[in-house]
């Protein structure tokens, strides 16, 4: 009662600003409240705010031959100069599927093979795809092929190169690329023979292309 008298005669004096600041003084709120959050301001803490990252992939392009074609599927055997062999996907925008041989040498241009996860086989003979196959898209940025977890029969090992070699028990084989650090160290491990439990990214090709002669 007594604040609003005085806020009452300063008032009265023409001092209205002054009893507004002398109120706010008195309840212990100096100045402004704090003002609602701008449009563009940092989201509230609870809010994610950080990017997933996400590995890029670049098109590699590599010489092969062809040892088999599975054209319901879109799908070759494929050995490289080194006698690696991978079974590649063909995306449905590669031209020059359906003409292929057995023995042509063709080029490719396609994402890798890379190794997820890796550890001894718990159950051999046991494999299973993704559920969340690659979208459709177009061109050389068309989709990586969906992930592979599958029991394998190692074949080869070359810790150099940083790649196991594999056969899945329905007989495909595939070059995996090792790119973790963890992975690799577990790759020292390996031999010929081992059994495995592996999740992977199937390889696939989006363009091919007749070798040409050198």
């Amino acid at each position: 009662m007594k604040r609003t008298m005085v806020m009452v005669g300063l008032m009265g004096l023409g001092l209205g600003p002054f009893a507004v600041g002398i109120a706010r003084a008195d309840t212990g709120h100096m100045g402004p409240s704090a003002p609602s959050q701008a449009a563009g301001a940092a989201p509230s803490a609870g809010t994610n705010t950080n990017p997933v990252a996400v590995e890029q992939e670049e098109v590699m392009s590599a010489p092969f031959t062809v040892e088999s074609i599975d054209r319901a599927n879109r799908r070759v055997v494929v050995e490289s100069p080194d006698g690696a062999r991978s079974t590649v996907n063909v995306s449905p925008n590669a031209p020059g599927f359906d003409t292929l041989k057995r023995g042509d040498q063709v080029e490719l241009d396609y994402y890798k093979s890379s190794v997820l996860s890796l550890a001894p086989a718990r159950t051999p003979g046991a494999a299973s795809s993704s559920t969340a196959p690659a979208p459709a898209s177009t061109g050389t940025h068309a989709a990586k092929g969906h992930q592979v977890t599958t029991s394998a029969r190692v074949t080869l090992v070359d810790n150099e190169k940083e790649t196991i070699q594999v056969t899945t028990p329905d007989g495909r084989p595939q070059t995996l690329f090792v790119q973790d650090p963890t992975l690799q160290r577990q790759m020292l491990t390996l031999k010929p023979g081992d059994s495995v439990q592996v999740t992977y990214t199937e390889p696939t090709a989006v363009g091919l292309r007749r070798a040409t002669a050198k």
